[in-house]
């Protein structure tokens, strides 16, 4: 089974490359009526850790909250304990300086919640409190609670409602389900949502100006296989050290460029526009004509 790793991009892009969404996800969450989006200030985490360890989203709301959002596309219990981490680095870079941890006075801090989005194919409670706690054997001495919140279609329909962005992300996914359970490849699947969101106007604007980004998301997880191949030869041809780096390098560049193939055969055998497929992967008229036949 195909992890569905496209919903984690699709979500964190979809909500983060627009305030205005995100503010009406703030907004279901939080029970807030916001019409600002000024009153959203960023400070997503990017790099804890090691470099590829990053949290979803999260922000300062109204000079009020700290929110941090996960979305989930898999369970995973310990999400109250990444989120202890995440949320340490964020009080740490609100400490002017150290020499503040010995003053005499508490330090104040903006108040937290703590929300996961699931929307993963394994069956989930509608919500529920997930904490930090259960991690230690149920201790009263700490405590951090997250509300895990299930999107799938026919769970949390109220709050789902109050937010015009989160019912058009989770519209494009239950599109994508449904052609997966109609046996449709995964790129059949997600460029089948795409026109369907675009025709019912669903994210349109977005699916517009984002296609070959929302398709880089079917890239990166269909080739997957294939980096991993690469990284192991690399890795016994250059020693150990330097071919982990060279075969990332290599095995990255081999994806995208068979998955390109493979999305542009497809596309084509499919009747869809040159213009729609130019932008979707980037490639020019001439080399769409020659991929599809055979000749580059």
């Amino acid at each position: 089974m195909e992890k569905p790793k496209y919903r984690d991009s699709l979500f964190r892009h979809y909500f983060l490359d627009d305030k205005r969404r995100l503010l009406s996800l703030l907004n279901a969450l939080t029970n807030s009526d916001c019409d600002d989006p000024d009153e959203i200030e960023l400070n997503t985490l990017d790099g804890l850790f090691f470099s590829a360890v990053k949290n979803d989203i999260s922000c300062v709301f109204r000079n009020q909250l700290i929110v941090l959002i996960e979305h989930q596309s898999t369970l995973n219990e310990n999400m109250p304990l990444r989120m202890l981490f995440y949320f340490v680095e964020l009080l740490k870079r609100g400490v002017d300086n150290s020499r503040q941890f010995y003053d005499e006075d508490a330090i104040e801090f903006l108040e937290p919640k703590f929300f996961v989005i699931y929307n993963g194919l394994r069956k989930a409670p509608e919500r529920r409190e997930m904490r930090l706690s259960d991690s230690f054997n149920k201790s009263t001495d700490i405590e951090l609670k997250v509300k895990f919140l299930n999107v799938n279609a026919g769970n949390n329909r109220e709050l789902i409602g109050r937010s015009e962005s989160l019912k058009n992300y989770c519209t494009f996914v239950d599109r994508v389900e449904y052609n997966r359970r109609q046996k449709m490849s995964l790129l059949d699947a997600i460029r089948d949502a795409v026109n369907y969101c675009i025709k019912g106007n669903v994210m349109a604007e977005y699916l517009r100006t984002n296609i070959k980004e929302v398709m880089e998301m079917y890239w990166f997880e269909y080739d997957a296989a294939a980096e991993r191949e690469a990284i192991r030869e690399g890795a016994h041809k250059a020693g150990l050290k330097a071919g982990l780096k060279a075969g990332r390098k290599e095995g990255l560049k081999k994806g995208l460029k068979e998955g390109t193939i493979t999305m542009i055969k497809e596309f084509f055998k499919a009747g869809t526009p040159i213009e729609f497929i130019k932008k979707a992967t980037g490639q020019t008229e001439e080399q769409i004509l020659a991929i599809v036949n055979d000749k580059a």
